[in-house]
């Protein structure tokens, strides 16, 4: 009887245990969070140049099925002190790309924290552009940073 309850007090938080690691790609949020499709923490990218300079940077994302959702959250952190920067994400349809999500300026990119763009509704590789580049020229140094990239999929 002993080895009985001693075989069942290891069994069930195994099976308890196994059941917790599984592979689930996908997190299910609340309603307004959405189903996160895509997530990446820490720096992503930061770019630094002066005003005479018109640095662009382009990194394949992941290829992301957005055909289940009808609008697209995409959450960051970003800063620039360059006010002609731009952040741009977008798929490529035959050969011409195609802007999900497209900010430009200081305040646009350092102030926003979150944006809502509608789906595009296909399932393809997705890009993410940097670009950086200031009007004014002071002779310092300009910055575009991007941390902590989530992109979640809206029913």
């Amino acid at each position: 009887m002993k080895k009985i309850l001693l075989f069942i007090s290891f069994i069930i938080p195994a099976v308890f245990f196994m059941q917790s690691c599984s592979e689930a790609p996908l997190e299910i949020t609340s309603e307004n969070e959405g189903v996160l499709i895509y997530s990446r923490n820490g720096l992503i990218d930061s770019l630094t140049g002066t005003c005479s300079s018109f640095l662009t940077r382009t990194a394949i994302i992941d290829t992301l099925d957005f055909t289940k959702y009808r609008s697209v959250k995409i959450e960051f952190d970003a800063y620039t002190d360059g006010d002609l920067s731009r952040i741009n994400i977008f798929y490529l349809n035959q050969n011409a790309a195609v802007n999900i999500m497209n900010i430009e300026g200081i305040n646009a990119i350092s102030n926003n924290k979150s944006i809502i763009v509608n789906s595009p509704n296909i399932k393809s590789y997705f890009y993410l552009r940097m670009q950086l580049f200031a009007s004014v020229c002071t002779g310092d140094l300009y910055h575009l940073k991007l941390r902590d990239l989530k992109i979640s999929g809206i029913e």
